[in-house]
């Protein structure tokens, strides 16, 4: 069953009232398609955030995007302390030869 303009606009407002709701300024948690899902009366929670999805393409691929960019910062901060502490290493026993 195709989705309507309605229901897109509900989904939209009850997503955003539970976001709200709950305090989800952070972009790793998600709300609760259960409770928006009952809300909609004809659809099941998985249509919803898969529609959401659909919708709000940012919102689809936002944790894997900021899970990507975190690890990509972790990777570089762990490889620049790595580089900083071998090169003092090296400097230092080229200091004791």
């Amino acid at each position: 069953m195709r989705w309507t303009k309605e229901e897109d606009q509900k989904l939209i407002e009850l997503v955003a009232k539970y976001e709200m709701a709950m305090g989800l300024n952070t972009p790793l948690r998600t709300p609760d398609w259960i409770k928006i899902a009952d809300e909609m009366q004809t659809r099941n929670s998985r249509s919803c955030r898969c529609r959401y999805g659909k919708l709000n393409m940012m919102c689809a691929v936002r944790v894997y995007v900021y899970a990507d960019v975190y690890m990509f910062v972790y990777v570089f901060v762990y490889v620049f302390v790595y580089v900083y502490v071998y090169c003092i290493y090296e400097y230092c026993a080229q200091d004791n030869a």
